[in-house]
């Protein structure tokens, strides 16, 4: 009886079981490859067999000057109590602007200008411009807004005591000429 109940216990489990659903081979399809193969060996290095164009020339040491002259740059006040101001100019040194400091006798900054370079270079200023009235508009609840929009003051100068020139625009510039040794330029724009 036991051995017969076993049995019974063996169908019954079996017959809970789906049948086996028959594996698909992942290269079904797929011609083997039977292209040209190489060895796992490390290849040798041949320097005569690789074609990299002309050889480049040395052209030897170079050599960066990074010397310069102490400078200060200066410009008459002319702007509103409120004004900040920035040199300006078009080489590296002068970056976004370099900060004006303020007082009695103007506006002035000092920087390093390397030497053997030149460039151009101007004053910015900016103040607080007041607000321009902009008319209203209507509100959802019927009543109105009064549109008030900010300004900013600006103006592009350049120094009378410095060299400078008017370029094609009629925009006055001032330009740092380039020299090769700080001697006699006792900390003014050459």
């Amino acid at each position: 009886m036991l051995r017969r109940a076993w049995w019974l216990a063996l169908a019954l489990v079996l017959a809970g079981c789906p049948e086996p659903v028959p594996v698909e081979e992942e290269d079904a399809g797929v011609e083997p490859y039977d292209g040209p193969t190489q060895s796992s060996v490390i290849p040798t290095f041949d320097p005569d067999a690789i074609d990299a164009g002309d050889p480049i020339i040395d052209a030897g040491m170079v050599t960066i000057d990074t010397r310069c002259c102490d400078t200060q740059f200066a410009i008459t006040d002319e702007e509103p109590a409120d004004a900040v101001g920035l040199l300006e100019g078009q080489h590296t040194l002068f970056g976004a602007g370099l900060p004006l400091t303020r007082s009695d006798a103007g506006w002035s900054v000092a920087a390093c200008f390397p030497l053997n370079a030149s460039a151009f270079y101007w004053y910015r200023f900016t103040w607080d411009g007041g607000v321009f009235d902009a008319g209203t508009t209507d509100l959802e609840d019927g009543g109105q807004e009064t549109l008030l929009v900010p300004l900013t003051g600006e103006s592009l100068r350049a120094s009378a005591s410095e060299p400078g020139f008017t370029d094609a625009d009629g925009v006055r510039r001032n330009y740092y000429r380039a020299v090769e040794s700080c001697d006699g330029l006792d900390g003014a724009v050459p």
